[in-house]
């Protein structure tokens, strides 16, 4: 998977045949339901005149993402799970003098599927 392709996710959506007193979770996941979809990796804000912004935010950081304005509405309310058989990280490495990032691909070792935490937004 790579950024602005389509992928499949597993997401969370308010039930909207049942009525609720907050914010469509209700209580416990009375009012929720789980969908399989096809969407695409980046978020797009709801406000984006543009879906290409969606190529600038498409990596949240959990430390932070509770914070940041660009995920705040969407880690309150809309959360995904992402199937993936392993992601990857990069590292910077010096090399011949340069420092260049070398990615480095984390899987499980039996070649099971990963479940990734991730956010949606509706545009």
């Amino acid at each position: 998977m790579a950024p602005t392709q389509d992928i499949d996710v597993i997401l969370e959506r308010p039930d909207t045949n049942t009525s609720d007193d907050n914010d469509g979770r209700g209580s416990g996941d009375a009012g929720l339901h789980w969908q399989l979809r096809v969407v695409r990796w980046g978020l797009v804000r709801c406000w984006a005149k543009d879906p290409k912004i969606g190529s600038r935010l498409i990596n949240a950081r959990m430390e932070t993402l509770a914070e940041k304005l660009a995920f705040r509405r969407a880690f309150a309310k809309r959360r995904v799970v992402i199937p993936a058989r392993g992601y990857y990280e990069w590292q910077p490495e010096e090399v011949d003098g340069k420092v260049r990032k070398q990615p480095y691909y984390i899987h499980p070792a039996d070649a099971s599927t990963l479940s990734l935490a991730g956010l949606y937004e509706l545009w």
